[in-house]
């Protein structure tokens, strides 16, 4: 084999090791990926919740992770109930469904993302969020996330990227900062 052969051998070579890396991270990958984070913050639960259940009413730190993220509207009743959607718009006129699976006033908020014809992930995303009352008045805020990726492809890039790189618990991280900024804020509440 010359030289030439040799060389264009290795260069196939080296090119698909990262489609055999790709291949072997979907194969790898589990079935779900979970986050766990909580905060300690100098508020009350009747104030996180009000944050934790609005997304909106987060502000500008909410606007850094969700740009564009508007006010919620509860679909089929006023007040949210497991199996309602609660439904955030979007700038760009998409919006964001979460199908309400548990809610606890004051203690217990879970949801799954659900799909919609403008935001086609089909990734099964359940949040969940518990607030407990400390002795000293301040609250802890915990949040579960648990996703469970749709297909090969979707398995592969949360294996790469999910969680190689902490993007869960980094947004995870980012959404309780935001509330515990945004509680602690003599700013408290959003402005409408």
């Amino acid at each position: 084999m010359g030289p030439i052969a040799r060389l264009l051998l290795l260069t196939t070579g080296m090119a698909l090791l990262p489609v055999l890396f790709f291949l072997i991270a979907g194969l790898a990958a589990p079935a779900k990926i979970t986050a766990d984070h909580a905060v300690e913050i100098n508020a009350s639960t009747d104030r996180i919740w009000q944050l934790v259940t609005d997304w909106h009413a987060i502000g500008d730190g909410m606007e850094r992770i969700l740009p564009g993220i508007g006010r919620r509207t509860i679909l089929g009743g006023s007040d949210p109930v497991p199996g309602s959607i609660i439904r955030y718009p979007l700038s760009d006129g998409r919006s964001w469904d979460q199908r309400v699976l548990d809610w606890e006033p004051c203690r217990r908020y879970v949801f799954q993302n659900t799909t919609t014809p403008e935001l086609t992930n089909t990734d099964r995303i359940v949040m969940s969020f518990g607030l407990e009352s400390l002795p000293d008045g301040r609250t802890r805020l915990s949040c579960h996330t648990e996703v469970t990726p749709d297909g090969f492809f979707n398995r592969a890039m949360a294996q790469l990227f999910g969680k190689t790189f902490g993007a869960l618990g980094g947004y995870q991280q980012a959404i309780l900062e935001a509330v515990r900024h945004r509680a602690e804020s003599s700013h408290f509440p959003a402005s409408n």
